[in-house]
């Protein structure tokens, strides 16, 4: 069986509306800070203000694909990111450092709510591979070899320490972002009847796949034919 049709199927896929090419991401928990401060801003901090704070989308693009040697697909395409956080800052205010020593200012600081945008491309390296299963199957997994994660920098704007850059990531799915099966088993059935004899008689044709193998020309199968006359 040749791969070519495989890879021609990535063109129609690159070719397809945004929304069916786009991964999602979503944060679902708000479980550390963006940025703390130390000794200078008195441990003001930036965190996210809510479980679902953090949102991008990412869309596949400029698909295209490639036979390896050993019969898997390659797809690299770019993932273009687009992003928002909606950040709840605090700011306890700067410290103060006198002859005799240092100390922050007295009371609770302020603090508000900050929205940031932010944009990231990200080549992607994606794979196709074919495995034998059981049950004369053939398995397929599509799945992300690298990178592990997209990293991007939140720029946020503060009036009270200027522009401040905090790094955060996203986490690319380990599990196989597809996966299916197709038979190699075939059977089939029907009747037949010898000539001058007015009998017809049932048979039952089964292929069962005995040797499997992928590689750039292809995935190879080798059947056994078994006929049961009836």
């Amino acid at each position: 069986m040749s791969l070519a049709p495989v890879v021609s199927a990535a063109a129609r896929i690159a070719a397809q509306p945004a929304a069916k090419r786009t991964l999602v991401f979503r944060s679902t928990a708000a479980n550390g800070k963006l940025w703390e401060d130390g000794a200078t801003w008195c441990h003001s901090f930036a965190e996210i203000n809510g479980p679902d704070g953090l949102r991008a989308d990412g869309v596949l693009e400029g698909l295209s694909a490639a036979i390896r040697d050993d019969g898997s697909i390659t797809l690299n395409p770019t993932l273009k990111v687009n992003g928002k956080a909606q950040v709840h800052w605090h700011f306890m205010g700067k410290r103060q450092y006198f002859l005799v020593g240092n100390a922050c200012p007295p009371g609770g600081g302020v603090g508000g709510s900050i929205g940031v945008t932010f944009e990231k491309q990200q080549p992607l390296n994606i794979r196709l591979t074919f495995a034998k299963a059981a049950n004369s199957m053939v398995d397929y997994d599509v799945w992300i070899v690298d990178p592990a994660r997209v990293d991007v920098t939140l720029s946020f704007g503060f009036q009270h320490i200027g522009n401040l850059g905090v790094p955060t990531r996203f986490d690319i799915p380990k599990a196989p972002l597809a996966h299916g099966s197709f038979p190699l088993l075939i059977q089939d059935s029907g009747v037949f009847q010898l000539p001058g004899d007015a009998r017809e008689r049932r048979y039952d044709l089964v292929l069962t796949p005995v040797e499997f193998s992928t590689t750039k020309a292809g995935i190879a199968a080798a059947w056994k034919t078994v006929v049961q006359f009836k």
